[in-house]
């Protein structure tokens, strides 16, 4: 068994298994508890075992990175849309990271959804996810990694709203939909501009087209396109102005909070900067833009989060400040670093989150409790701030600094309307074609 077996298996197992899912479903109705279980527990250790298999081999054999180039999706002419798929550190850490940690979450999730009702959906989404993720963690192209970035926002979005006979849960999934959808559009731009002026989305390709833009006077080419996936990158991982919607998706069941904001859909913002770094790096702007969004971003969740006062919230915010912290790592050329951040926040931010629901137990258990003891702070830089500054910015912290207004107001409006244009449009095509029917019944 070599890598590109290992690779194969990792892409067609997940997909098998959701469509034998499916399958069972539309022919015999949902499977019963028990049996999903079965089913889940037996394709989450396959999975597993697959992707710690791969990652030890890729180190143990001291595999060099390379690409793995399948038949194109179609060609025309000299033209083709390339499939590739890439072997490298980053891949098989965050494919075995992603493994073991589903493996977790359903374990965990057996228990958590007992006799739940819409089970099935739930395991079938989270299945979907997975799917989602290992496109995203393959991908040597951005056409590739797209159609994994749409999977994992759909099953986020889906997943917010799974108690969706509460009006609350389905108004936070529109807004991590909004979110996602206006960001989303800076992966299909950047990969628009890179068909049409190189040629090709494979992130080497991309990467390697640099100078020859630069010679022919058309570096703005390339500043745009890494503009466009800094862009794509803000709102999975809530970078601002993209942050007010990630606190709000704690609607969802504990579970799916873990595997999407505290451990695996939130850290595609800095996977995908990880990926197109060879491409970004070749500029001082843009890496300057990822530091600035990525300090701001972990200074407003650090004084945001002091002031709440729910456990999943509060873990949502210290999730947002950490990938703030990697976004300037990865600024700083901190590639190693940043990686080995994102893993040991994503197994602690999981654990954390499912650890959740049992904080008042955990309190209880804690010796200190009933005991006049005082528990002093230890030094924080924001003792060098005045006071009446420091009360200032806590009084805006309270409101998020009014970061929710700015969503509501201005990126949902920008989202709705278009499509209440559309809905205008469409009616009138409505009363035209009722006048158009009604002459022609009357002669």
């Amino acid at each position: 068994m070599n890598m590109n077996t290992l690779l194969y298996l990792n892409l067609a197992i997940p997909f098998a298994f959701i469509i034998l899912l499916a399958l069972s479903f539309f022919l015999n109705g949902p499977l019963r508890e028990k049996n999903l279980q079965r089913a889940w527990t037996l394709a989450s250790v396959l999975i597993a075992i697959l992707g710690l298999t791969q990652l030890g081999y890729f180190y143990i054999y001291q595999i060099p990175a390379y690409a793995v180039n399948l038949p194109p999706w179609f060609s025309y002419r000299q033209y083709s849309f390339d499939t590739v798929f890439l072997i490298d550190h980053l891949s098989v850490v965050y494919g075995a990271l992603s493994a073991v940690i589903l493996s977790v979450i359903i374990k965990f999730s057996f228990n958590y959804l007992y006799k739940e009702e819409g089970h099935f959906r739930y395991f079938f989404l989270i299945g979907l996810l997975y799917c989602g993720l290992i496109l995203v963690c393959y991908a040597g192209t951005l056409d590739i990694l797209f159609i994994g970035w749409e999977l994992v926002g759909t099953t986020s979005v889906l997943l917010i709203a799974f108690f969706h006979q509460n009006v609350s849960s389905v108004r936070n999934s529109i807004k991590a939909l909004i979110g996602y959808r206006l960001c989303d559009m800076g992966i299909l731009a950047a990969s628009a501009w890179a068909h049409h002026h190189m040629e090709t989305t494979s992130f080497r390709g991309m990467a390697q087209h640099v100078y020859e833009l630069d010679h022919e006077g058309h570096f703005y080419i390339y500043i745009m396109i890494g503009l466009f996936i800094i862009w794509a990158s803000l709102a999975k991982a809530a970078q601002l102005p993209f942050s007010a919607w990630l606190p709000k998706a704690m609607e969802g069941p504990t579970p799916s909070s873990a595997v999407f904001y505290g451990a695996l859909s939130i850290h595609l913002g800095p996977f995908l900067l990880l990926r197109a770094a060879p491409f970004l790096e070749q500029h001082w702007s843009l890496t300057l833009i990822i530091g600035l969004i990525g300090g701001a971003t972990a200074m407003y969740a650090t004084l945001v989060g002091r002031t709440r006062s729910d456990a999943k919230t509060m873990l949502a915010y210290a999730t947002m400040t950490q990938l703030g912290v990697i976004f300037v790592e990865i600024s700083l050329g901190f590639y190693k670093l940043a990686l080995i951040h994102m893993v040991a926040n994503a197994s602690l931010r999981s654990w954390q989150f499912l650890r959740a629901s049992s904080l008042i137990q955990d309190f209880q258990e804690n010796p200190l409790v009933y005991q006049d003891t005082v528990i002093k702070r230890q030094f924080s830089i924001e003792r060098l701030i005045p006071g009446p500054l420091r009360m200032r910015l806590y009084i805006h912290a309270l409101n998020e600094f009014h970061l929710d207004y700015f969503t509501t107001n201005f990126l949902k409006y920008a989202f709705y309307k278009p499509i209440a244009q559309f809905k205008r449009f469409d009616r009138w095509l409505m009363e035209v074609n009722n006048k158009i029917v009604g002459i022609v019944l009357r002669k």
